[in-house]
């Protein structure tokens, strides 16, 4: 009885000898690779990369069937940090903001106009008073106006600040989900 049996490679059709104990073959002319089978009595080759898809589909599967309930907790996680942004007050001191334009000027003309008026209330002169008091006061409420643009500006950088955390866990939300599908076609998949 000789050494080897001759098959038939399955792809090619060229000729393959097969010794006892071998479990794989690979052909010399096409280089593809067979499982060799044997059950019972018969013999027979499969291609290896059949084989491989087949573990490959059933590890794939059991992947996404362990991905799916991490993948499901991280969601709920993103979800949780989106609402406590959402929540969460921002803020930015209005000191960083760009400097209030003049307001040095102004703060002096605020000063100088409040004393000269009270120095004019010392004196009695009325008129002195009343002027520099109107100027004082005028110059206090254009500080004012132009401080509370500047609060305005803070709040609108801390507005915009929020909102690009929020759309940063938003994009990472949906592609947590993106997987998350994938995972469940995979795991559903014959």
């Amino acid at each position: 009885m000789p050494d080897f049996l001759t098959l038939t490679c399955p792809t090619c059709g060229a000729r393959l000898q097969l010794r006892d104990g071998i479990a794989l073959l690979v052909c010399a002319s096409c280089g593809n690779e067979h499982m060799v089978h044997r059950d019972g009595g018969a013999i027979y080759l499969a291609p290896i990369a059949q084989d491989v898809r087949q573990i490959r589909v059933s590890s794939d599967r059991t992947a996404a069937e362990l991905a799916i309930p991490r993948l499901t907790k991280e969601l709920a996680a993103i979800n949780d940090e989106i609402n406590a942004t959402k929540a969460r007050i921002y803020f930015i001191d209005h000191k960083n903001v760009e400097p209030l334009p003049y307001g040095w000027l102004l703060t002096a003309v605020m000063v100088m106009a409040l004393g000269i008026a009270m120095v004019g209330g010392i004196n009695g002169n009325l008129w002195l008073v009343t002027s520099m008091g109107i100027i004082g006061v005028g110059a206090a409420a254009w500080y004012l106006v132009l401080n509370s643009q500047r609060f305005k500006k803070a709040h609108d950088i801390a507005d915009r600040l929020k909102q690009a955390d929020i759309d940063q866990l938003k994009q990472k939300y949906n592609a947590k989900r993106a997987a998350l599908e994938k995972n469940h076609q995979i795991a559903n998949s014959l």
